[in-house]
C-alpha cells in the first residue's frame, strides 16, 4: 500500500498527519533505515557503472568514530559512481571480525558483489574484502598515503639540510607516481624508484614509508584496470564530513538520538543520489 493510501485512511479515521511523516515511517518498517539501503531491482539497475556491455561496481569501505559518553565506530560502504550508501553499522571498536561481519551483510543479505573494494591500508578491511568477494580487486586510497608523505617527508622541518632535500625529492617522486595518468608510467616511475633504494632505504624515515608503498604497490594500481574506479575514498569521506556537519548544527549528543539522525541523513542521501541518476538517464 501506498504511503498515499495509507495517510487517507488516516485522515478517514480522524488522524491529520502528512504524507511525508506516513512516507518515512513506512521505510523505517521496509528496512531501508536499518543501515542496509534497499536495493530493490530499479535501485541495482540505477547503480554501477556501465562500460560498453559490462556494468562495474565499485565500493569504497572505510570506518569513522563518534564520540559520545563512550566512543563508538560506524563502518560505512558506498557505491561509486552512483554515491549511494550500501549499508552502515555500528561498532563498538574495529576489528578483523566486525568488519568481516560487515561485508558479509553485503553479500547475503543484499547479493552486492563489487569488482573493486577502495579502502585504506588497513588490513583487516582488505584481507575481509578479499575473503568475502574472492573475485574483487582492492583499490588502495591514495589519498591517505599523499597525506602520510606530506607530513612524514616533505612538511617538517630537519635540521640537516641534506636530508631535508633528500625527503622532499623522494617524498615527490612518490606523489607524482601516485597521479600518473596511465599502468605504464605508474610502472616507470616505480621502477626509477627502486633503482635508487641506496638513496632513500638506510633513512629513518623515507626507509619504512617506501619499502610499505613499493609493497603495496599494485593494490595502489588497480583502478587503472577498471574504467571509472576511483583511487581514492574521498567521496566517502566526503560524506563523513557532511555528517559531521549536521551532528554539530544540531548538536546530538546522544549516541541512541545520533542513530536516529544517522539513519534519516543516509535515507535522504541515497533519495537524492537516486532522483541524480534518474535525472541524468532522461
Amino acid at each position: 500500500m501506498k504511503a498515499s493510501q495509507i495517510r487517507e485512511h488516516l485522515i478517514k479515521l480522524g488522524i491529520d498527519v502528512k504524507e511525508r511523516t506516513v512516507t518515512n515511517i513506512v521505510t523505517r518498517q521496509s528496512g531501508e533505515q536499518e543501515g542496509s539501503f534497499w536495493l530493490n531491482e530499479g535501485v541495482k539497475d540505477a547503480i554501477g557503472f556501465r562500460f560498453g556491455d559490462r556494468k562495474f561496481h565499485y565500493l569504497i569501505v572505510d570506518a569513522t568514530p563518534y564520540k559520545f559518553r563512550e566512543q563508538v565506530h560506524y563502518y560505512f560502504a558506498m557505491d561509486y559512481p552512483s554515491k549511494i550508501i550500501i549499508k552502515y553499522d555500528e561498532t563498538g571498536s574495529l576489528g578483523a571480525e566486525a568488519v568481516r561481519q560487515f561485508l558479509s551483510g553485503i553479500a547475503t543479505k543484499r547479493s552486492y558483489v563489487p569488482n573493486v573494494v577502495i579502502c585504506d591500508e588497513a588490513k583487516e578491511i582488505r584481507q575481509a574484502a578479499m575473503e568475502i568477494f574472492p573475485s574483487c580487486r582492492v583499490q588502495l586510497d591514495r589519498t591517505h598515503l599523499s597525506r602520510r608523505v606530506l607530513e612524514q617527508a616533505i612538511r617538517p622541518r630537519v635540521l640537516d639540510e641534506g636530508t631535508r632535500e633528500l625527503r622532499k625529492f623522494i617524498g615527490f617522486q612518490i606523489l607524482s607516481l601516485l597521479h600518473s595518468p596511465s599502468r605504464e608510467i605508474f610502472a616507470t616511475k616505480l621502477s626509477e624508484l627502486q633503482d635508487i633504494s641506496a638513496v632513500w632505504m638506510n633513512d629513518a624515515v623515507l626507509g619504512p614509508l617506501v619499502s610499505r608503498f613499493i609493497g603495496n604497490s599494485k593494490e595502489y594500481a588497480t583502478h587503472y584496470d577498471f574504467p571509472g574506479c576511483p583511487p581514492s575514498t574521498n567521496s566517502l569521506e566526503g560524506f563523513f564530513g557532511y555528517l559531521d556537519k549536521r551532528r554539530k548544527n544540531y548538536d546530538v549528543r546522544s549516541r541512541e538520538k545520533w542513530a536516529r539522525y544517522l539513519a534519516s541523513l543516509v535515507t535522504v542521501h541515497n533519495r537524492k543520489m537516486l532522483e541524480r541518476i534518474r535525472e541524468d538517464r532522461l
